[in-house]
């Protein structure tokens, strides 16, 4: 079984933490996503994974910590959030997403320009979004009309809406994650949205501290309860239910094993990219496993003779005498000159005469594939290099 939203980072836990986790683990959980709320928990959450590596981490803005948040730092804030998720590390993006309509200090302007943010941000590093939606599902379906849909996905976290709304997010391809709402004796909206949503869209969640489910509705919720959401989740997706408490309890589990497993392949997908962006290879398993992500790839110029290649550790060119590892790029920038377009690189470790590399780019059949493809590339190269100095630091 596996938390997919508990903020374990929460003060509530700070007397018995610990313990908390035992607890989670005793009850038979093999894994805990923790997303951020705010930027200032990113780097804390991000050590925790290198403690234990059932427990996994998101990296985003909650809507609600938008008030304590100068708006004008918005921007730098998402700049920020790119560096760490290009570092590798985390898992998804969020929490993030859009908490009603009069949330103070934070309009519904600002939630959406924030959350555009983190979408493209999610695009952009291939990795699923932990989406919080509270009272402003309108807003929330015009944005997923028009907004470009993150490969990895959507997940709705802690759903709370009828079946009706489900149905446009299934239409979609969002997933869909319950916490203790749905065993609350009141809750008809989750249950009958529950009965429509695809079981393979289906995850489970505490969403702890908050929203303990039956029987501890009102104390502090806990990711050991994890196993009573999927009991209740159970009686209904097996309705008419026959079976005893504790055979529902068996039957979850089978059932939680259908609903994680796609969503556990994405998770599993930005782990292994996140290992590539980690890896400086020093054994042939290492280099293969880089390689898998970031390809050796050559770029055909318009005319014969005149090439672009590129691994994860260099680029060369046909006009250059040698290639130019990425460790020696110290900036690259594109300019205009005589109506083509160059990638102009400055390379450190040459005499001042020979420090620099430039590329003709509008001399290749594909000039922004490999503009990108360098982008990313470098962008590995530079976030392998930040993580062993991390890492050798601590």
């Amino acid at each position: 079984m596996i938390d997919t939203h508990c903020h374990l980072d929460a003060s509530r836990f700070d007397p018995d933490r610990d313990s908390v986790v035992t607890r989670a683990w005793a009850a038979g959980l093999h894994g805990i996503l923790i997303p951020a709320v705010g930027p200032e928990t990113w780097e804390p959450l991000l050590a925790l994974p290198r403690q234990d590596a059932r427990i996994q981490v998101g990296l985003g803005i909650h809507p609600q910590f938008l008030p304590d948040l100068r708006p004008e730092d918005d921007g730098e804030h998402l700049e920020r959030l790119d560096a760490l998720l290009a570092k590798g590390g985390a898992v998804a993006v969020g929490e993030c997403g859009l908490d009603g309509p009069t949330l103070p200090g934070a309009s519904l302007e600002r939630q959406l320009a924030v959350l555009r943010g983190h979408l493209a941000l999610a695009r952009k590093h291939g990795l699923p979004v932990l989406m919080h939606c509270h009272r402003l599902h309108p807003a929330m379906m015009e944005l997923l009309k028009t907004e470009a849909w993150p490969e990895a996905g959507i997940l709705m976290h802690s759903y709370s809406g009828g079946a009706e709304l489900a149905r446009f997010y299934i239409q979609k391809g969002c997933y869909f994650s319950f916490a203790g709402p749905v065993t609350w004796a009141e809750a008809r909206k989750p249950l009958d949205a529950l009965r429509v949503i695809p079981a393979d869209r289906l995850v489970a969640e505490t969403d702890s501290p908050d929203q303990a489910p039956t029987p501890f509705r009102g104390q502090r919720s806990e990711p050991g309860y994890l196993p009573h959401i999927l009991a209740d989740m159970a009686q209904v997706l097996l309705e008419p239910v026959t079976s005893s408490w504790a055979d529902a309890i068996l039957e979850a589990e089978a059932i939680e094993a259908r609903m994680w497993g796609a969503y556990e392949a994405r998770f599993a997908q930005a782990h292994d990219l996140a290992l590539a962006y980690r890896y400086e290879p020093s054994t042939d398993a290492e280099r293969q496993h880089v390689e898998k992500h970031f390809p050796p790839l050559v770029f055909e110029g318009k005319e014969a003779g005149f090439e672009v290649r590129m691994n994860y550790a260099e680029v060369s060119c046909t006009d250059w005498e040698q290639p130019v590892p990425f460790d020696r790029v110290a900036t690259a920038a594109t300019a205009d000159r005589m109506f083509k377009k160059y990638l102009d690189l400055k390379v450190t470790g040459e005499s001042r005469f020979k420090n620099g590399r430039s590329l003709c780019l509008s001399k290749l059949k594909d000039p922004d594939a490999a503009l990108a493809a360098f982008g990313s590339y470098l962008g590995r190269h530079r976030a392998m290099k930040a993580h062993r100095s991390e890492s050798q630091a601590a």
